[in-house]
Protein backbone atom coordinates (compact mmCIF):
# COMPACT_ATOMS: atom_id res chain seq x y z
CA UNK A 1 0.00 0.00 0.00
CA UNK A 2 1.04 3.39 -0.89
CA UNK A 3 0.61 6.99 1.08
CA UNK A 4 2.26 9.89 0.10
CA UNK A 5 6.08 9.04 0.15
CA UNK A 6 5.29 5.65 2.15
CA UNK A 7 5.14 2.27 1.61
CA UNK A 8 3.75 -0.05 3.70
CA UNK A 9 4.28 -4.03 3.22
CA UNK A 10 2.99 -6.39 5.31
CA UNK A 11 6.02 -8.50 5.02
CA UNK A 12 9.05 -8.96 4.43
CA UNK A 13 8.78 -9.76 0.33
CA UNK A 14 12.98 -10.39 0.17
CA UNK A 15 13.05 -12.80 3.34
CA UNK A 16 12.36 -15.81 0.80
CA UNK A 17 11.79 -15.74 -2.79
CA UNK A 18 9.09 -18.87 -3.15
CA UNK A 19 7.01 -19.37 -6.34
CA UNK A 20 3.89 -17.64 -6.02
CA UNK A 21 5.08 -15.45 -3.39
CA UNK A 22 5.40 -11.79 -2.81
CA UNK A 23 8.90 -11.15 -4.15
CA UNK A 24 7.92 -10.99 -8.07
CA UNK A 25 5.54 -8.21 -7.03
CA UNK A 26 8.24 -6.22 -4.73
CA UNK A 27 10.65 -6.60 -7.60
CA UNK A 28 7.93 -5.52 -10.30
CA UNK A 29 7.51 -2.60 -8.01
CA UNK A 30 10.94 -1.48 -6.80
CA UNK A 31 11.21 1.60 -9.75
CA UNK A 32 7.90 2.78 -8.35
CA UNK A 33 9.44 2.65 -4.62
CA UNK A 34 12.47 4.25 -5.26
CA UNK A 35 11.34 6.99 -7.80
CA UNK A 36 13.50 5.71 -10.77
CA UNK A 37 11.53 6.34 -13.64
CA UNK A 38 12.27 3.82 -16.41
CA UNK A 39 11.03 2.00 -19.81
CA UNK A 40 9.14 -1.05 -18.35
CA UNK A 41 10.45 -3.79 -19.66
CA UNK A 42 8.81 -7.56 -18.94
CA UNK A 43 11.48 -10.08 -19.01
CA UNK A 44 10.25 -13.62 -17.91
CA UNK A 45 9.80 -17.41 -18.77
CA UNK A 46 7.72 -20.35 -18.12
CA UNK A 47 9.46 -23.90 -16.73
CA UNK A 48 7.90 -26.69 -17.04
CA UNK A 49 8.44 -28.82 -14.03
CA UNK A 50 9.46 -32.02 -13.67
CA UNK A 51 8.84 -33.54 -16.52
CA UNK A 52 9.72 -37.33 -17.08
CA UNK A 53 8.95 -40.43 -19.52
CA UNK A 54 5.65 -41.10 -18.16
CA UNK A 55 4.71 -37.00 -18.52
CA UNK A 56 1.67 -37.28 -21.08
CA UNK A 57 3.36 -36.57 -24.98
CA UNK A 58 0.46 -34.40 -25.39
CA UNK A 59 1.16 -32.20 -22.40
CA UNK A 60 4.17 -31.06 -23.36
CA UNK A 61 2.95 -30.68 -26.97
CA UNK A 62 0.14 -28.49 -25.84
CA UNK A 63 2.31 -26.22 -23.64
CA UNK A 64 4.79 -25.85 -26.00
CA UNK A 65 2.35 -24.67 -29.24
CA UNK A 66 0.86 -22.23 -26.99
CA UNK A 67 4.01 -20.80 -25.28
CA UNK A 68 5.35 -20.72 -28.94
CA UNK A 69 2.63 -18.92 -30.23
CA UNK A 70 2.26 -16.36 -27.41
CA UNK A 71 6.07 -15.61 -27.83
CA UNK A 72 6.80 -16.79 -24.54
CA UNK A 73 10.27 -18.29 -23.87
CA UNK A 74 10.30 -21.53 -21.78
CA UNK A 75 12.67 -24.34 -20.40
CA UNK A 76 11.47 -27.84 -19.91
CA UNK A 77 12.97 -29.05 -16.21
CA UNK A 78 13.58 -32.52 -18.21
CA UNK A 79 14.26 -35.97 -15.56
CA UNK A 80 15.52 -38.48 -17.85
CA UNK A 81 14.40 -41.46 -15.98
CA UNK A 82 11.01 -42.37 -13.85
CA UNK A 83 11.67 -44.63 -11.63
CA UNK A 84 9.25 -46.18 -8.89
CA UNK A 85 11.31 -48.41 -6.55
CA UNK A 86 7.95 -49.55 -4.43
CA UNK A 87 6.70 -50.64 -7.30
CA UNK A 88 9.55 -52.13 -9.27
CA UNK A 89 9.05 -49.60 -12.13
CA UNK A 90 11.83 -48.21 -13.72
CA UNK A 91 11.68 -46.18 -17.65
CA UNK A 92 14.58 -44.66 -19.38
CA UNK A 93 13.80 -41.63 -22.13
CA UNK A 94 14.28 -44.48 -25.01
CA UNK A 95 11.39 -46.79 -24.01
CA UNK A 96 8.84 -43.69 -24.65
CA UNK A 97 9.05 -42.63 -28.55
CA UNK A 98 6.52 -40.42 -28.16
CA UNK A 99 7.66 -38.39 -25.64
CA UNK A 100 10.76 -37.96 -27.15
CA UNK A 101 9.37 -36.31 -30.13
CA UNK A 102 7.21 -34.28 -27.84
CA UNK A 103 10.39 -32.95 -25.97
CA UNK A 104 12.12 -32.49 -29.53
CA UNK A 105 8.97 -30.74 -31.11
CA UNK A 106 8.98 -28.10 -27.90
CA UNK A 107 12.74 -27.60 -28.81
CA UNK A 108 12.02 -26.65 -32.07
CA UNK A 109 9.21 -24.69 -31.21
CA UNK A 110 12.05 -22.78 -28.52
CA UNK A 111 12.62 -24.98 -25.14
CA UNK A 112 15.17 -24.51 -23.93
CA UNK A 113 16.25 -28.12 -21.99
CA UNK A 114 17.29 -28.48 -18.51
CA UNK A 115 18.63 -31.61 -16.95
CA UNK A 116 16.45 -31.67 -13.48
CA UNK A 117 18.31 -34.40 -11.72
CA UNK A 118 18.64 -37.76 -13.47
CA UNK A 119 15.50 -39.29 -11.48
CA UNK A 120 14.31 -36.83 -9.34
CA UNK A 121 14.41 -39.25 -6.67
CA UNK A 122 17.09 -41.16 -3.71
CA UNK A 123 14.57 -43.58 -2.15
CA UNK A 124 10.70 -42.91 -3.29
CA UNK A 125 9.03 -42.41 -6.36
CA UNK A 126 10.53 -39.85 -9.44
CA UNK A 127 10.19 -36.08 -8.76
CA UNK A 128 8.87 -36.93 -4.94
CA UNK A 129 12.28 -37.01 -2.86
CA UNK A 130 15.37 -35.51 -3.54
CA UNK A 131 18.35 -36.79 -5.73
CA UNK A 132 21.01 -35.50 -4.10
CA UNK A 133 20.13 -34.18 -0.71
CA UNK A 134 18.90 -36.14 2.42
CA UNK A 135 16.16 -34.34 3.75
CA UNK A 136 16.35 -36.23 7.48
CA UNK A 137 19.89 -35.63 7.94
CA UNK A 138 19.34 -31.88 6.10
CA UNK A 139 22.80 -32.47 4.23
CA UNK A 140 24.26 -34.22 1.46
CA UNK A 141 23.47 -37.60 1.34
CA UNK A 142 25.51 -40.16 3.14
CA UNK A 143 28.57 -41.54 0.84
CA UNK A 144 28.20 -38.66 -1.57
CA UNK A 145 31.14 -38.27 -3.61
CA UNK A 146 32.00 -35.67 -6.61
CA UNK A 147 32.27 -38.84 -8.57
CA UNK A 148 29.28 -40.71 -7.97
CA UNK A 149 27.22 -37.41 -8.73
CA UNK A 150 29.64 -36.76 -11.91
CA UNK A 151 28.61 -40.55 -13.14
CA UNK A 152 25.35 -39.96 -12.19
CA UNK A 153 25.03 -36.70 -14.06
CA UNK A 154 26.77 -38.54 -17.18
CA UNK A 155 24.34 -41.25 -16.95
CA UNK A 156 21.28 -38.82 -17.35
CA UNK A 157 23.34 -36.62 -20.23
CA UNK A 158 24.50 -39.75 -22.34
CA UNK A 159 20.39 -40.58 -22.46
CA UNK A 160 19.41 -37.49 -23.50
CA UNK A 161 22.04 -37.51 -25.83
CA UNK A 162 21.38 -40.99 -27.17
CA UNK A 163 17.70 -39.57 -27.70
CA UNK A 164 18.84 -36.40 -29.38
CA UNK A 165 17.95 -34.16 -26.68
CA UNK A 166 20.42 -31.81 -25.87
CA UNK A 167 20.27 -30.18 -22.33
CA UNK A 168 22.12 -26.71 -21.98
CA UNK A 169 21.58 -26.19 -18.22
CA UNK A 170 22.13 -28.90 -15.12
CA UNK A 171 19.51 -28.01 -12.28
CA UNK A 172 19.31 -30.40 -9.02
CA UNK A 173 15.99 -30.81 -7.59
CA UNK A 174 16.24 -28.74 -4.20
CA UNK A 175 13.70 -26.55 -3.52
CA UNK A 176 12.05 -27.32 0.17
CA UNK A 177 9.66 -25.56 2.40
CA UNK A 178 11.23 -24.98 5.81
CA UNK A 179 8.85 -23.75 8.64
CA UNK A 180 10.93 -22.15 11.32
CA UNK A 181 9.49 -21.49 15.19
Amino acid sequence: VRSGRFWYFADNPLSFAVEGGNYLAMADLLHDIIGEDHVPKRIGLVRIEDVHPLTPPESITTAARMLQSRGIPFLIALVPYYTFPEEGTFIAMHERPEFVAAIKDAVARGATVVLHGVTHQRTGETTADYEFWDTTRDGPIEGRTDARVRARLARGIEECIRNGVYPLIWDTNRYRVRVIG
